[in-house]
């Protein structure tokens, strides 16, 4: 609460002194077009003088030029609202300028994998170092740890231990500093990243289900059969709320609101599962 408290004062401190600044550029544009104003009458007043080196010579001519001077408020107000609008857009080239320069993460592998990999799900962690920036500290270091085939492992640890970090060390969603990651005693990096991917389940902390029919989110490859994804969401024990809601073929919202946290969390485990793999893994808050 005292963080959020925090954020709102700051909104607000930021806020008035962009509508302080607003109203001052208004009122001194509103100065400057009164004293534009003025000066045009003072001189078509004494202008109208003999001796005056400045002289609009009709009254026509006055009118025109006082015509002509009257918006320039609206004119200034709008170049310059104009300017800051353009000036706050552009942050958005900024941004997908900064996307730009990420570097594409590495697609091809030096080695191709058999059909049936991993056989056995033996994961190995040899020394490995990961750290998500250049600059930032290691959120791995130097983490060495075996996983034999077939067993449940939980890792447990404060906010920024680095339990989400071995997760995507092992998806190769972050590249490793050093050391190396085996699965099956196969190096991953040595994997296309694809495929690699493509043998491995996970459900991410924050389960995501897009937009479309329940059985494409279950089951995004459409190789399995009806009666295969039923057994899976019964185990799950989620098939209830499924049928309730109007089987697989319901449309699901974007982002899955349709469903709670909880039910979009075990929908993420009913594919995970329906997907087979030897290496599943798990994030929860």
């Amino acid at each position: 609460m005292s963080k959020f408290i925090k954020h709102v004062a700051l909104y607000q401190r930021t806020s008035y002194s962009e509508l302080s600044a607003s109203l001052w550029l208004s009122l001194r544009l509103q100065l400057m077009a009164a004293s534009v104003i003025s000066f045009l009458a003072m001189v078509a007043v004494f202008g109208c003088r003999g001796g005056f080196p400045i002289s609009f010579g009709t009254p026509g001519l006055v009118g025109l030029a006082l015509s002509y001077a009257t918006p320039v408020v609206s004119l200034l107000s709008g170049f310059l609202t104009t300017f800051t609008e353009t000036e706050k857009e552009m942050v958005s080239v900024e941004r997908v300028l900064q996307y730009m320069d990420i570097p594409q993460e590495e697609l091809q592998g030096s080695q191709s994998l058999p059909a049936d990999w991993p056989l056995h799900g033996n994961i190995e962690f040899e020394h490995v170092t990961l750290r998500y920036t250049k600059s930032s500290m290691d959120a791995l270091k130097g983490v060495s740890f075996n996983i034999a085939a077939g067993m449940q492992v939980g890792i447990v640890g404060r906010t920024g231990a680095g339990k989400s970090s071995v997760i995507n060390a092992l998806f190769r969603l972050n590249p490793i500093s050093h050391g190396h990651v085996l699965v099956d005693g196969l190096n991953i990096a040595n994997i296309p990243v694809r495929d690699l991917r493509a043998h491995l389940a996970v459900v991410p902390q924050s389960p995501f289900l897009f937009e479309g029919r329940l059985r494409e989110n279950i089951d995004p490859s459409g190789l399995a059969s009806d009666s295969k994804i039923w057994e899976v969401l019964e185990k799950c024990h989620v098939k209830e709320e499924i049928e309730a809601a109007g089987g697989l073929d319901i449309h699901v919202k974007e982002a899955g609101v349709s469903f709670s946290v909880g039910q979009r969390q075990l929908i993420c485990l009913a594919r995970a599962l329906l997907k087979s793999s030897k290496v599943t893994s798990n994030s929860f808050s």
